[in-house]
Parts: structure tokens; C-alpha cells; sequence
């Protein structure tokens, strides 16, 4: 995955957006647990969410995690961790997954400032097209954020072999 502009910091609102770092791996590793738990009543193991995270910043090819952060403190997150070819558009479209904002900093605007970031990185990706997004059927918060926030509701349903 090409993270060009990625260590770009860029001030929204009166958040920074940045490129995680490893000293943010147990706030997100936090985070991680805290969405498996909120929307799908799941909960995971620790230490192989923690590795799976160290994964990420340690692989940048596995995807790119960006953090918001007031005054220093991560508040919120996501991650873009594949990228798909589309022929039918000559493109490709960037996948977000893992989009938290810590309890107190909701509904004043981080979700979107993460989105809108997302966009704008992503237009500033050689041949990226689009951003596209997967939630849990009952995850009606991230669904109402997402049309929000100008993605639009697809035709498609994501199938999965897990092994």
C-alpha cells in the first residue's frame, strides 16, 4: 500500500490527525476491544488484538492506521487496510475498518473529521477512486455516520470463508 503523504499531520477542527505510531499501539489496542464489544457484543482476546495491531505499524503493507488526537491524546481512529481493484472504474477503492472514537469525545465531530481526512488522503493516492467501508449488520451508529457523512449505501453484501 503506497502511504505517500502519510506522516502528514493535519489539524481538523481542534484535532490532529496523524499516521499512528507505535507508542499508540495500546490505546488502539484498546479501542479495538471496546468495538468488538460495542457493536457485536464480542469479546476478544487481548494479546492477539495488541499482535494484530503491532502488525499494522510494524507492516505498513497490512494497512495504515491514522489517529485523532487532542492535545496528544488519541480520541479517535481507523484504518485503511486493503485497497481493491476496481476494472470496471480503472481504480482502486481503499477499505476503512476499525473507526472509534473514545466515549467522551462522541458526537462533537471526530468521526467526521476522521472521514473527511480519509478523503482527502485517499484523493491524494495515485489511482484510489473511492473509500469503502464494512460494518456488522447492527452497527446502526457507523451506518448512520457513514450516510452522514456522504458515502452512500451499496447494492453489495460482503460474503466471507473464514479458515
Amino acid at each position: 500500500m503506497n502511504n505517500k503523504n502519510s506522516t502528514t499531520i493535519v489539524n481538523i477542527k481542534k484535532w490532529e490527525i496523524r499516521e499512528a505510531e507505535k507508542s499508540d499501539l495500546d490505546v488502539l489496542m484498546n479501542f479495538s476491544l471496546h468495538i468488538a464489544e460495542e457493536t457485536e457484543a464480542k469479546i476478544l482476546n487481548q494479546e492477539k488484538v495488541r499482535s494484530g495491531i503491532k502488525s499494522v505499524l510494524d507492516d505498513p503493507s497490512k494497512g495504515i492506521i491514522f489517529v485523532a488526537c487532542d492535545k496528544k491524546i488519541v480520541i479517535g481512529c481507523f484504518m485503511i487496510n486493503g485497497r481493491e481493484w476496481s476494472e470496471w472504474r480503472n481504480g482502486y477503492i481503499l477499505w476503512l475498518t476499525g473507526t472509534y472514537t473514545a466515549v467522551e469525545y462522541r458526537r462533537m465531530g471526530v468521526r467526521k473529521a476522521l472521514f473527511d481526512f480519509a478523503v482527502r488522503w485517499g484523493k491524494s493516492q495515485p489511482q484510489v477512486i473511492g473509500l469503502r467501508g464494512y460494518r456488522h449488520k447492527l452497527n446502526n451508529a457507523i451506518h448512520s455516520a457513514a450516510l452522514t457523512g456522504g458515502m452512500q449505501e451499496t447494492e453489495y453484501r460482503i460474503n466471507e470463508y473464514l479458515f
